[in-house]
């Protein structure tokens, strides 16, 4: 075999390229569904299709097998999964001049499913009829439809069926204030799994696939794997090659994956990682293969991330993370994180010191200012929507996105006499302006829009120095603050 990952069953994310192995990546966004450049394997030479470094490396080297593209939200921007631009939208085809539902539906979390099946193999359940009934729609269920519902309206009806399942029964532990406070959640079994890669999570939490690729942005990865009872490993920046992957925040973009377990997660890791940048054939990238010029293969050794090198470990120890101090600052105690959380954060850090052997080192805040660590979700917003200004200037209809005939019968929404009275500079566009921002209204949805706003107002000559330089300047405080403190806890 390739490697341990041979054979087994992986999903990718909808904005990573995959090469041969699936037509090219849509980002969840129309504007990416009958663009530019835009061409799927049967209409392109095999060898010319766009691949990723992270796709052929997982595939081509590693022996993967890819079983399905997942859902995302729109070019990673969102975190409850409801955001692609592709579903749920009555618009106009504009390859065959037709109307169109698009089939693409939001993304749910898979976990009242997996508890009403735990239910029924326990036999707890009162319900013996529903069960019955459920049972036989599981048992004669086909590929083509696997909820065995011959209605149009398939999933609405199977939602409808689950609510009832699940009203009065929750399916997490809550506390009586809790319960007092929110007495709507033991009736609302539409759970969000998280985003923006909510398919890659629910893939894994219900073992459609045993590994997602996807991207973490600001989040991306670790939110819904944390809402799906699944693992989200988001690596040090620069560790894997985003080549191939369609960027929305440069600087941030991560290539990372979910895995249903830590030995699973574990696997994953030391089949992909690029084996601290040396050129093997077998075991990493090589300079020909990873084209990324902010991966890590292409840094000098000394520069690398203080985690990268791996460490001597001395026959005598008997657990893994002695050599290791890990810091935990002070500042990262916020008085709005739940209790049940800060619980889970001690009791990790107990965790890796009392069977991993680690050392915790406190960081106080005069090293890493909890002022300035407030500032950071600020700072990612200002930064995050900057740069996606920026990288989705490019889908304008011209070099790439929705090739639009502006002739045909396209839904270009009209103003009244008022608002083009009030902006006329906006109504007096030429003909490629026209074309550039029809383009834009029909192939963005509303989320993305709203960033790629916000991202042109801060990078705007007015807010330029007030909002994006301040938010640089928070980043790389707060960078300097970390490096230092990890530098000086460094065991040689």
């Amino acid at each position: 075999p390739k490697s341990i990952l041979d054979g087994i069953p992986v999903t990718i994310k909808a904005n990573i390229a995959v090469g041969k192995w699936w037509e090219m990546p849509n980002a969840g966004s129309r504007i990416l569904t009958h663009g530019k450049g835009n061409a799927t394997v049967a209409t392109t030479h095999i060898d010319e299709i766009y691949e990723s470094d992270i796709a052929r490396r997982l595939l081509k080297q590693c022996g993967a097998v890819l079983i399905g593209i997942t859902n995302m939200d729109e070019f990673g921007m969102g975190s409850l999964g409801i955001n692609n631009g592709l579903h749920n939208t009555l618009g106009h085809d504009l390859c065959e001049g037709r109307q169109h539902k698009s089939n693409h539906s939001p993304t749910y979390n898979p976990l009242p499913w997996i508890h009403r099946i735990s239910l029924m193999t326990s036999g707890t359940e009162p319900n013996a009829a529903g069960d019955e009934h459920f049972l036989k729609q599981i048992m004669t269920s086909t590929p083509e439809n696997p909820h065995c519902i011959e209605d149009k309206n398939a999933l609405e009806n199977l939602l409808e069926e689950i609510q009832e399942w699940t009203r009065g029964c929750n399916i997490f532990e809550e506390t009586e204030h809790e319960k007092s406070r929110n007495k709507s959640s033991t009736t609302s079994p539409l759970l969000s799994p998280g985003g923006s890669s909510s398919g890659a999570a629910v893939a894994t939490a219900h073992g459609s696939s045993l590994l997602s690729i996807g991207t973490d942005t600001g989040g991306s990865l670790r939110l819904p794997s944390a809402w799906t009872n699944t693992v989200g490993f988001k690596p040090s920046y620069g560790t894997w090659s985003r080549y191939g992957v369609v960027s929305y925040a440069s600087s941030l973009d991560t290539v990372g994956f979910i895995a249903g377990s830590m030995e699973c997660a574990k696997i994953a890791w030391d089949c992909l990682q690029d084996d601290s940048g040396r050129t093997t054939e077998i075991n990493g990238w090589n300079g020909n293969v990873c084209r990324d010029q902010t991966a890590r293969i292409y840094h000098n050794h000394d520069d690398r991330d203080l985690q990268s090198t791996p460490r001597p470990r001395s026959e005598s120890r008997s657990k893994p993370l002695e050599s290791i101090r890990i810091g935990i600052p002070s500042a990262f105690s916020l008085e709005e994180c739940p209790p049940f959380i800060s619980r889970m954060w001690s009791i990790g850090a107990h965790h890796l010191r009392n069977v991993g052997g680690a050392t915790l080192v406190s960081i106080p805040d005069s090293k890493v200012s909890s002022e300035w660590v407030k500032l950071s979700c600020a700072a990612y917003y200002v930064l995050a929507c900057a740069e996606a200004s920026s990288n989705l200037s490019r889908y304008d209809g011209v070099r790439y996105g929705l090739d639009l005939d502006l002739d045909a019968d396209v839904n270009i929404p009209t103003f009244d006499e008022n608002e083009t009275n009030k902006f006329p500079e906006l109504f007096e566009m030429n003909a490629l302006e026209e074309r550039i921002s029809a383009t834009r209204i029909l192939g963005f949805g509303d989320e993305v829009q709203r960033r790629v706003l916000a991202g042109t107002s801060v990078l705007s000559s007015d807010r330029f120095h007030s909002h994006y330089e301040a938010a640089a300047m928070v980043r790389a405080r707060l960078s300097r603050s970390l490096e230092a403190v990890l530098r000086s806890s460094t065991i040689e």
